[in-house]
């Protein structure tokens, strides 16, 4: 059961497969790690881990159809995450994930957060990305000013930057979910 009682799932979890495969030595992808992190933040903000439903595709049976269920998957959902990369800019079903979900939204980019896992410009994003300011999990080294992305190849407290960013991912992301249950609670109150 979701948080948001209008919808199956709080968050539908939006990556390219290729951001969440697991470097040697490491249990977990990159995907994988910021969303098990992810839930637990989430559910200490909204006061439940057991009432919050996050959604990505790797709990898809083997035989389930690809298309259908992850469209019916992104139907339900209250929010949409982007993990934005090279990977997800050349995925087509990154691309059919988010113009699904902002279809049913109506637009409304409130409900539709991007963590950036690599920089992308702003004019190589889709365009209904471009003014989002999003979330970015990397950094600038000092020294030569290439990007490096934080948590790699998994977070460690040594790296309070990526806890940091995630934290206020978590809050506003909850923020927008309590939103988004207040919304359905006045209009059964209506009724």
């Amino acid at each position: 059961m979701a948080y948001t009682s209008d919808w199956q799932n709080d968050v539908f979890v939006s990556y390219a497969q290729v951001d969440d495969q697991p470097l040697s030595g490491a249990h977990d992808g990159w995907v994988g790690s910021l969303v098990d992190a992810l839930k637990v933040l989430l559910g200490q903000c909204l006061g439940r881990t057991d009432a919050l439903a996050v959604w990505r595709d790797v709990q898809l049976p083997g035989h389930a159809p690809l298309t259908p269920e992850i469209l019916a998957r992104v139907r339900s959902s209250a929010t949409l995450l982007i993990v934005l990369s090279e990977g997800y800019l050349a995925s087509e079903w990154c691309g059919r994930e988010y113009r699904e979900f902002l279809a049913l939204a109506g637009g409304d980019t409130r409900r539709l957060f991007v963590v950036e896992r690599t920089p992308i410009e702003r004019h190589r994003r889709p365009h209904e990305l471009g003014d989002l300011l999003g979330y970015p999990f990397w950094v600038r080294d000092r020294r030569d000013g290439r990007a490096r992305t934080l948590g790699v190849p998994i977070p460690t407290p040594a790296e309070p930057e990526y806890y940091h960013r995630l934290g206020r991912l978590a809050l506003e992301l909850a923020s927008e979910l309590q939103r988004l249950k207040a919304m359905t609670q006045q209009h059964v109150e209506l009724r």
